[in-house]
């Protein structure tokens, strides 16, 4: 199996960065990152490679296939990938007029993981434009390897995950119309905190079944309506914790929780220690 066979055109442009180890400290660095014109015969195929990959088609289209995926990348779209497992990606209709950023960083994985629950997928960009120009201002500038720079290089491909993401849940939320029931959905959450709801509840007047509006929430939110809950109430029993002297059986009351036992374990769970722990830390005793 051929590693690569490169055909590009002369006007493309090709940056590589060798990472130091600040750089590799940051939640994202980029090993190397281009802008091609490719040809017919363009074709990169791996079985491995130590980076993530971002592929963004301007003009013309490409092809990518991973071990799970096989996608078309049209204009105005675009796919992440672990390189770390078979990968290949060749022009579909040329010339393929694209971007590719190779990056690393110990939020790579994470990132990805948040961009894809389910399965990699084309992502229709719909900030075409702010992509675009993130994209350019990681090709121009020109890193002298400080601290300083590498921090701005991972704040842009966070950039570029940001849009993506918006993108994502665009796309993912019936063209963004259900936005809207989701934010519904959050504001009886926080009406309602203190009594014992359930996501039934939160459907009673929302135009979604279960499992479509679980899974909606979840791509916008970023979890489940029921961890949402769990943690919006855990987010006042902390304050609660630290600015009174209520007993834990009256802030569990007070938050919502069944009772002082579904208090201790869910609150342990999320924050790692006892509310009792939690107020001793604070200089509150229980």
């Amino acid at each position: 199996m051929p590693k690569q066979e490169e055909n590009f055109a002369p006007e493309s442009v090709w940056h590589t960065l060798t990472p130091n180890a600040a750089a590799l400290s940051m939640p994202f660095c980029i090993t190397e990152a281009g802008h091609f014109y490719a040809a017919e015969s363009y074709l990169v195929e791996r079985r491995r490679h130590e980076s993530h990959l971002l592929l963004y088609t301007v003009s013309g289209s490409g092809r990518l296939i991973t071990q799970d995926a096989e996608l078309t990348l049209t204009p105005g779209s675009c796919a992440v990938i672990d390189c770390r497992s078979y990968h290949k990606y060749n022009t579909q209709l040329a010339p393929w007029n694209f971007y590719w950023v190779h990056f690393q960083g110990v939020a790579a994985s994470a990132m990805l993981s948040v961009l894809y629950p389910a399965r990699i997928t084309a992502i229709a960009v719909q900030d075409t434009q702010g992509f675009t120009q993130l994209l350019e201002g990681i090709l121009t500038q020109e890193s002298s390897g400080t601290v300083a720079d590498s921090m701005e290089l991972s704040a842009q491909i966070h950039g570029l995950f940001n849009l993506l993401a918006a993108s994502a849940v665009y796309a993912d939320t019936n063209d963004g119309t259900h936005n809207a029931t989701v934010a519904a959905a959050v504001e009886y959450i926080r009406a309602h905190y203190a009594e014992p709801i359930t996501v039934d509840d939160m459907l009673r007047a929302l135009p979604l079944s279960k499992y479509y509006f679980i899974r909606t929430f979840r791509r916008v939110m970023g979890t489940t309506p029921y961890s949402y809950l769990t943690v919006y109430r855990i987010n006042h029993a902390k304050v609660l914790l630290r600015s009174t002297r209520q007993s834990i059986e009256q802030i569990a009351e007070d938050c919502g929780f069944r009772d002082a036992s579904n208090f201790i374990a869910h609150f342990k769970k999320c924050i790692g220690q006892t509310p009792a722990a939690y107020r001793r830390d604070f200089g509150q005793m229980p």
